[in-house]
């Protein structure tokens, strides 16, 4: 992604892991500048794996990240404050969540659910509210891809 400012967010590789029969890669998140350069964003503090979704024009970085507990949690990152778990919307084995978009207020939409693609439901996140379940149409599954400019 790239925003006004000419800042660029994406994921990179980081290095092989397991075996010819298992084979795995860990990837991180990352935010570019003319003036710092490539900056790892780093993960959750699981080992493994962090991928940048989209950008804000604050330098704001949203996706999702390794977390401890083993699962993929969205995050927002900031110069200032760092990566940020956003947690989960349940509390299953194979729960995730992923933040696919993000406005200049700071607000994200993104979708969580379970890893078995059954049932996962689109959600926006605020500071002051957290994750909000948007819900569906009825079915098991929805995904929101982007955010207005426009605070409610």
């Amino acid at each position: 992604d790239l925003n006004d400012a000419g800042q660029i967010a994406g994921t990179g590789f980081i290095r092989d892991v397991g075996t010819q029969e298992n084979p795995g890669e860990i990837y991180h998140a990352f935010i570019w500048s003319r003036v710092r350069g490539m900056r790892d964003l780093g993960t959750l503090g699981g080992d493994g794996t962090s991928v940048a979704r989209a950008m804000n024009n604050l330098g704001q970085v949203v996706g999702h990240a390794s977390a401890p507990d083993g699962r993929s949690h969205a995050f927002i990152w900031s110069p200032r404050e760092g990566m940020r778990d956003l947690g989960l919307l349940d509390s299953y084995p194979d729960s995730f969540s992923t933040a696919i978009a993000i406005n200049d207020a700071g607000e994200l939409a993104g979708a969580a659910g379970r890893n078995d693609n059954s049932n996962y439901h689109a959600f926006r996140w605020t500071r002051q509210k957290g994750l909000h379940d948007l819900g569906t149409f009825g079915g098991t599954t929805s995904v929101a891809r982007g955010i207005s400019e426009r605070t409610t």
